[in-house]
């Protein structure tokens, strides 16, 4: 089970507040430390992983792009915010733990080589990669072990260096017990991935297996998107939001299908962490490469992720408590508890009856 970050974060009701870190010292906003203690112990006499979420890139908004741009031509102005800054993130952090100059992070920026150290929809408090930082947030991560945590998520991997994560990554691996670590990697980008699991020996989230396989349930891929797999999937989502990504050595653009290498597995790796929907695509405004719709467009995808037998696959909560998924995703989940210790691989084949006209769909097979 994922938890959403425990530390204090800004002030709301709203699902992002909590990727707004405040004060990573404190555990405050869903429950205090004793309630975390609680929870990963009454978790784990039923057999069931805590996992927590690690928002170690940015911080708390403190002030709109538009401020920020105005005050970088004026200097009491930006004095100003960055002392609202250090107050908002005091006694354990200053101003000066962020990154500066200030950089808009918008655009091709999420993307290419500046998407490090630019402050995200420049907002988002950018932290400095510095010792203090890094022993903060290992603190932060002991805290949680220590209550009983035995999984993290990295949230906003893709802004932070590889190296930088690889020092939170020794803190866990440092631990007397094994800890399940994972990134979120929000691309279709092959290449981008890999520059985190490979070096880093983690797995990281599959967004373009996520694409290729709504676009196949969906029947909006073409028989050539199809025959080539994710890659093709990850090619033509890309070109349709103008990202210069380059899957197999063909540019975005390419969609031919020729340029294309050939047909690969269509996940990213056997331990790539997948899904139908998540957090990003669901509640986000628009869609991240064309992913949108409901649960019950999601069931069927979700019911090939289930039957496959590697991977680690996070489940959506509202989808089991949607009456046109939940009982599929029960039964499919049923399949993969019985079926996943003894399987070495799998061939999936979903099938799929439409529904007549006017009526309900059939039951799933």
């Amino acid at each position: 089970v994922q938890i959403s970050p425990a530390q204090k974060s800004t002030r709301g009701n709203e699902w992002w507040t909590r990727y707004q870190p405040q004060d990573y010292t404190k555990i405050e906003g869903l429950g205090s430390i004793e309630d975390l203690r609680a929870l990963c112990k009454d978790a784990a006499d039923l057999g069931v992983m805590i996992i927590g979420d690690a928002v170690f890139n940015h911080m708390i908004v403190v002030a709109s792009a538009h401020d920020w741009e105005r005050a970088q031509r004026k200097p009491k102005d930006l004095e100003r915010l960055k002392e609202k800054l250090t107050k908002a993130v005091a006694p354990t952090f200053t101003a000066e733990d962020f990154q500066w100059p200030w950089f808009k992070m918008e655009g091709a920026h999420w993307d290419n080589d500046n998407r490090y150290e630019g402050w995200g929809c420049g907002e988002w408090s950018e932290l400095k990669h510095c010792k203090k930082v890094v022993d903060v947030h290992n603190q932060h991560l002991q805290e949680l072990l220590d209550a009983g945590v035995r999984g993290i998520r990295f949230d906003a991997v893709k802004h932070m260096r590889p190296a930088h994560v690889d020092e939170y990554l020794r803190h866990l691996r440092q631990q007397p017990f094994p800890v399940y670590a994972y990134g979120e990697v929000l691309s279709v980008d092959e290449k981008m991935q890999k520059e985190y699991m490979d070096p880093l020996s983690m797995p990281t989230t599959d967004f373009a297996l996520t694409v290729y396989l709504n676009d196949v349930v969906k029947r909006t891929a073409s028989a050539q998107t199809v025959a080539m797999g994710a890659q093709a999937a990850a090619v033509k989502a890309a070109a349709a939001e103008g990202l210069g990504v380059k899957v197999g050595g063909a540019p975005a653009a390419a969609t031919n299908g020729a340029e294309l290498s050939a047909p690969a597995p269509p996940a990213l790796s056997s331990c790539s962490v997948r899904f139908a929907r998540n957090h990003d695509t669901v509640q986000n405004p628009g869609s991240f490469y064309g992913l949108s719709g409901g649960a019950l467009g999601a069931r069927v995808v979700w019911a090939w992720l289930l039957a496959a037998h590697d991977g680690t696959v996070l489940m959506y909560p509202e989808d089991f408590l949607d009456g046109s998924c939940g009982p599929l995703l029960t039964r499919a989940l049923r399949f993969r508890s019985q079926t996943g210790a003894r399987a070495s691989s799998t061939e999936v084949c979903v099938r799929c009856a439409a529904a007549q006209a006017g009526g309900e769909p059939p039951a799933p097979l």
